[in-house]
């Protein structure tokens, strides 16, 4: 059985790593087999910007000087791209020095750095779909934003695009209610003593009871 580590925490109260908790967890109660990770190993600063000026670039056809606001106590950043869909007033993603996504070519961490490219500065980089790890999107050209998107978004954060740790468990005997995630949340719950946020079993309780006091 597969339990997204995230999803089991809305129901319970568990502040530590996913790897912590699928020790205890093996240790009190059922065995994690395994623990998969998924997505793309993307880090910050990904930030999301607005695009105030196009220029064509002077020594390279194919390529864009984009001006990209990010926020009103910044420098306006300069960023060469070589996107065709990009236009004045769009909201765009922004990988800022240090970030790091995916490199198209091979799949591999890129990490963001300022430097030059054809002879200009560039700030940053303006970011298609798959290269956050966002598969299902179009690939070509540059992620545009909703037109009311606030600038300097966390965007790893708005996209939920952080890695997520799924369990595998097994629960190796008869217990029906240990194959389901309210019933691992509760048996966590219990042998880890930590408190229930959502208790469904309590909500399902109650209106078995309302459903008979109406008939």
């Amino acid at each position: 059985m597969r339990i997204p580590f995230d999803w089991l925490c809305e129901f319970i109260d568990y502040q530590n790593s996913p790897e912590e908790l699928a020790t205890e967890f093996s240790l009190k109660c059922f065995e994690v087999e395994e623990i998969e990770y998924i997505g793309a190993n993307i880090k910050p600063p990904l930030v999301s910007g607005k695009i105030i000026e196009i220029n064509k670039h002077p020594n390279a056809e194919k390529l864009q000087i984009a001006k990209v606001l990010i926020n009103e106590a910044e420098p306006v950043k300069q960023i060469v791209c070589g996107a065709k869909n990009i236009k004045v007033g769009q909201i765009v993603p922004v990988a800022l020095p240090n970030a790091v996504v995916i490199n198209r070519s091979n799949g591999l961490s890129l990490e963001i750095k300022t430097g030059q490219i054809r002879g200009e500065n560039s700030e940053g980089m303006l970011y298609s779909a798959p290269e956050i790890g966002i598969e299902d999107l179009n690939s070509e050209g540059i992620y545009i934003l909703p037109e009311n998107t606030e600038l300097w978004l966390d965007l790893i954060e708005k996209l939920n695009l952080k890695v997520k740790a799924v369990f595998h468990i097994e629960s190796r005997s008869n217990r029906g209610d240990a194959l389901c995630l309210q019933g691992i949340a509760r048996e966590a719950s219990a042998a880890l003593s930590i408190n229930l946020k959502k208790d469904f079993y309590a909500e399902l309780a109650q209106s078995f009871e309302q459903e008979i006091l109406n008939s």
